[in-house]
Parts: structure tokens; C-alpha cells; sequence
């Protein structure tokens, strides 16, 4: 009991560490800036929105990469080709949905002026596009060929550390 209660008092009894702070100016005015900044993705209120929007495109776009030949190639430039094609032949499909979601995002006060509106939606198809093909493959059994796809286009972009 007493060691315990002298234990507890020279652990009291230590000095504070010191308050970490945001960074301060010569007058002791905070450097962090407050000012709100646009939304660099698309919000989580809005992506029902937006993947209903893109839906039909990324559905054009897998059927196409999958019923490519190529689809499932373990040499890089191939894939890349394969992945390429599909985007074009779904061209109209994109652009559309490039528009419907671009009118979307601009009554949306968040995502600040079009080119900032331009960059989150490219964010998104990206993003989105590359779970929704990776999703449907591993539904569709094609998960396999789906991944030496992805492992090849990444040994042909990503140089070997060395």
C-alpha cells in the first residue's frame, strides 16, 4: 500500500510534457489553413449517384475486355492493348456518363469549379472501374485471368526495383 502511494506521488509529481500545437508565425497566429477546400473525391452521399451514373459504361467495358482474345495475357503491351481497345469501343458510353455525372457534380457546391469537378470523376472512373472489373471477373469465374492481366501491365509500367 505505501509503495503504491509513493509510486503514485512521484509519478504526479513528473513535470507535464508539453502541449503539441499547431505551427505558429511570428505573431503566434496558427499557419494551418482553414479555408474549406473542394472535395478531391467523390463523397459518400454521392456515389449511389455517381456508380449508377458510370453503371453502364463499366458494364460496356468488361464485356469488352472480357471477350477479348486477349483478355487473361501475362505480356504486358498486350494487356495494355486489350485494355485500350475495350475503353474505345465504349467511347459513347463513357462520354455520356462523363456528362450526366459532370452535370451532377456541378449542382453539388462541394467539388468546387469544373476542372476540379473533371479530376474526382476521372478519380472515380478509374478507381471504380478497376473494383468493378476486378469484382465481375471473380464473379464471373475469371478472376485468375484477371490478375495476370493486372501483374503484367504492372511489370511493364512499374520498373524492377533494383
Amino acid at each position: 500500500m505505501i509503495v503504491t502511494l509513493a509510486t503514485t506521488l512521484i509519478i504526479l509529481a513528473q513535470p507535464m510534457p508539453a502541449i503539441t500545437t499547431r505551427p505558429r508565425d511570428g505573431k503566434g497566429d496558427s499557419v494551418y489553413d482553414y479555408s474549406r477546400k473542394p472535395e478531391n473525391q467523390v463523397h459518400a452521399l454521392h456515389l449511389e449517384t455517381i456508380n449508377k451514373i458510370y453503371y453502364p459504361y463499366f458494364i460496356c467495358y468488361y464485356n469488352h475486355l472480357s471477350a477479348d482474345d486477349r483478355f487473361g495475357t501475362e505480356e504486358g503491351k498486350v494487356a495494355i492493348e486489350a485494355m485500350h481497345s475495350a475503353r474505345s469501343r465504349c467511347t459513347e458510353k463513357r462520354h455520356a456518363a462523363d456528362l450526366k455525372a459532370g452535370k451532377y457534380l456541378s449542382k453539388q457546391r462541394i467539388y468546387g469549379d469544373s476542372e476540379n469537378q473533371r479530376v474526382v470523376l476521372e478519380r472515380f472512373r478509374q478507381v471504380a472501374g478497376l473494383w468493378f472489373t476486378y469484382a465481375t471477373a471473380r464473379l464471373n469465374g475469371r478472376g485468375d485471368e484477371f490478375d495476370r492481366m493486372a501483374r503484367a501491365i504492372t511489370n511493364e509500367l512499374v520498373p524492377p526495383h533494383d
